[in-house]
């Protein structure tokens, strides 16, 4: 028995450096930089399938590596801890002048079809006040698939977590088809502080590039 219960505690002690060893190296927050209004302006889902394994990102911009893709941040982009287990990377997208929260981008992959997805997505708000057409992208040598919605969304960060209300959001997000598996991008936040960094994250989508 006490055998048993040294292999116990030697083996939590191993999971837990493990688990310290793929947080991300995330700057303070008072590094993030600030949007002021639209003179700052750029330019005018996690699903419960198969989870991305988070990689070590040291916050520089470079490039960003998720097993089958590799993706550019730009410059100035906050990396943070996940917030959900399904979630690969999370990035900060710093609330425009008058919102009262910040943007938030993730990458992640799942199951399903392209346009159950698409569909899931637009079931996130309710209402769906405004919907840009759908758009398929060459990116990285195969066709990705663009929406751009908004109005009230119901924000459920992972398939069990509760939905949480989130009035005048706007989500501008992709699907990725790379070996066999569906990548998501999606940003999503108040409509203003997505209108501000909206270039970034379509310049985010077209950075994909094949590993193999």
């Amino acid at each position: 028995m006490r055998v048993l219960m040294l292999i116990g505690v030697f083996g939590g002690l191993t999971l837990a450096g493990c688990y310290r060893s793929t947080e991300p190296n995330v700057p303070p927050l008072a590094s993030r930089p600030s949007i002021n209004g639209p003179s700052g302006r750029t330019s005018s889902t996690e699903g419960a399938g198969e989870s991305i394994s988070p990689q070590q990102f040291d916050g520089s911009g470079g490039p960003l590596e998720l097993g089958a893709i590799t993706m550019t941040p730009p410059a100035g982009w906050q990396r943070t801890p996940p917030s959900s287990s399904f979630v690969a990377a999370e990035f900060v997208l710093p609330r425009a002048e008058g919102d009262d929260a910040d943007g938030r981008l993730t990458v992640s992959t799942a199951g399903g079809t392209v346009e159950a997805n698409v569909d899931r997505w637009k079931g996130q708000f309710n209402p769906l006040t405004k919907q840009a057409p759908q758009v398929e992208i060459d990116v990285a040598g195969v066709k990705a698939t663009v929406v751009d919605l908004s109005g009230d969304f119901n924000d459920q960060r992972g398939p069990f977590a509760p939905a949480v209300k989130r009035p005048g959001y706007r989500m501008i997000a992709a699907i990725v088809p790379v070996e066999g598996q569906l990548f998501f991008i999606k940003g999503t936040g108040p409509q203003e502080t997505m209108t501000a960094h909206a270039d970034e994250v379509r310049h985010f989508i077209h950075s994909v590039q094949r590993t193999q």
